[in-house]
């Protein structure tokens, strides 16, 4: 770095420590302003880095798991179709009845328990499944309107509207009102957040 006699002004290489026509101190000449600049960015780049570092090494790694469902044809293809457009989280895979889903722990255990209320009656006669359905009617204290885009709407209500579903579902556009017992409608309200594309 060049340095410079405050006296008569002339300038010396950064070896010299006095001025050769005055023999005063010679004084560095400070940066300037395009080094300013190179120093700027280096320390903001340096800082960013370090930043990122930090962060990344203590973000806990996502943990994913897979589950198989083997279901009626009719209620795989609407698990299937509910769960495989891009922006919903998990992984969703059909093989003939079965499904397969791939996500975290918390997101399988929401599918999960959606599987089991839309199936809860399956291999019941006809008569047993009617009886059951009359009971669950009187358990329906819990009413929810879930805004959704109107294809995924659609979707949940072709789910939930087969008369072996223990709830009541009504659909217009991009809402849809269910009535259930509360601890379904729990189920319900988790397996919706699944499909507005949230992380659980």
């Amino acid at each position: 770095m060049a340095k410079r006699c405050t006296v008569c002004q002339k300038s010396y290489a950064s070896q010299a420590n006095f001025c050769a026509v005055c023999g005063r101190p010679l004084v560095t000449q400070g940066l300037s302003s395009s080094s300013r600049n190179v120093r700027l960015f280096l320390t903001v780049v340096i800082s960013a880095l370090v930043t990122y570092a930090v962060f990344a090494a203590a973000r806990t790694p996502l943990v994913v798991e897979s589950r198989f469902f083997d279901l009626p044809s009719a209620k795989a293809s609407a698990v299937y179709n509910l769960l495989k457009p891009r922006d919903v989280k998990v992984v969703v895979q059909k093989d003939g009845d079965r499904v397969r889903i791939t996500g975290t722990r918390r997101e399988c255990d929401a599918i999960a328990d959606f599987v089991n209320l839309i199936a809860r009656f399956r291999g019941q006669s006809p008569c047993s499944i009617e009886q059951n359905m009359a009971r669950a009617r009187k358990t329906w204290s819990a009413r929810q309107t879930y805004r959704m885009p109107g294809p995924k709407s659609k979707a949940l209500f072709d789910a939930l509207a087969p008369d072996d579903v223990p709830v009541l579902v009504s659909w217009k556009g991009k809402r849809l009102r269910i009535d259930a017992n509360p601890s379904d409608q729990a189920t319900l309200e988790h397996f919706v957040q699944i499909l507005r594309g949230r992380r659980l």
